[in-house]
C-alpha cells in the first residue's frame, strides 16, 4: 500500500470512531435533558448510562472502556463525577475512582487535556498514548468530545483504547508499506510503528531527514505518519 493510502486509511479509522463516539453522545446528552427538563441533572437524571456506555463498549472490537465526565458543580448532589466503565475479560465493570481533591490517590480528571480542551474549546480530542495511572495503568489513548445538554457544556464523553489492541488493527497497516514506519500524535508521541527504534509512547521530536512525513487528518486534529528508510 503506498503511503498516502496508509494515511487514509488510519483517517477513516479514527473518524469512524468519534462518528461512533458521538452518535452515542448525541443519545446521552438527550437521555439527560429529558429527565434534567430544563434543570441542572440530578444523579438519578444519569442512571441510563450504566446502559448506553457498556452496549457502546461491547459493540465495538477496539474500545476498552468509556463514560462520561463531568464538570465541577455541573450534577446536582456531586461536586465531581466520572462514570465510567470498563470491559475486562469479556465482561462490562464500573471503574470506581478517587475523586477527593488532596488525597492519595485523587484523579484529577478535570486538569487533564482529553477534558480541558472538550470544555473549554468545543473540541474533539485524542489524548496519548499514555499511561493511565489510577485508571487502566496500561499504555492507552483516549478519544473525548463535548457533553453537551441545553447548549450548555457539562462535561465530555469519551472512549479508551488500549495500544496492544490497537497494535492488533493497525501494525498490518503499517506492515503493508514494506518500510518502516509509525504512527504519531500532535504531541509527536508514537501511537503505533514497525521501528525497533521508537517505541509506543516515546517522543520522537526530531524526524531523520531520510524520512518522509504525511499528515493524517482526524477531524481539527491531525496526527503523522512518518515512513523511514530501511
Amino acid at each position: 500500500m503506498t503511503p498516502t493510502g496508509v494515511a487514509e486509511r488510519f483517517s477513516d479509522w479514527f473518524s469512524a470512531e468519534f462518528a461512533a463516539l458521538a452518535e452515542l453522545t448525541d443519545v446521552v446528552a438527550a437521555e439527560i435533558a429529558a429527565r434534567a427538563r430544563g434543570h441542572r441533572p440530578h444523579l438519578a437524571d444519569l442512571r441510563e448510562l450504566a446502559t448506553l456506555y457498556p452496549e457502546f463498549i461491547l459493540r465495538s472490537e477496539t474500545v476498552a472502556a468509556a463514560g462520561a465526565l463531568f464538570a465541577p458543580a455541573s450534577v446536582a448532589g456531586a461536586d465531581r463525577l466520572l462514570e465510567w466503565w470498563e470491559r475486562s475479560d469479556g465482561t462490562i465493570a464500573k471503574v470506581n475512582f478517587n475523586l477527593l481533591p488532596n488525597t492519595t490517590s485523587y484523579y484529577d480528571y478535570e486538569l487533564r487535556e482529553y477534558f480541558v480542551l472538550p470544555t473549554a474549546h468545543g473540541r474533539r480530542n485524542i489524548h496519548g498514548p499514555f499511561v493511565d495511572f489510577l485508571g487502566l495503568d496500561e499504555y492507552i489513548i483516549t478519544l473525548t468530545l463535548p457533553l453537551t445538554v441545553d447548549s450548555e457544556r457539562i462535561g465530555v464523553s469519551g472512549a479508551d483504547y488500549r495500544c496492544r489492541d490497537l497494535d492488533l488493527h493497525m501494525l498490518p497497516i503499517l506492515r503493508s508499506l514494506g518500510a518502516p514506519a509509525v504512527l504519531r500524535n500532535s504531541d509527536s508521541r508514537v501511537i503505533v510503528g514497525t521501528s525497533a527504534e521508537y517505541l509506543v509512547g516515546e517522543r520522537m521530536i526530531t524526524v531523520p531527514t531520510d524520512a518522509r512525513v504525511y499528515g493524517v487528518p482526524v477531524f481539527d486534529r491531525h496526527l503523522d505518519l512518518v515512513v523511514l528508510t530501511d
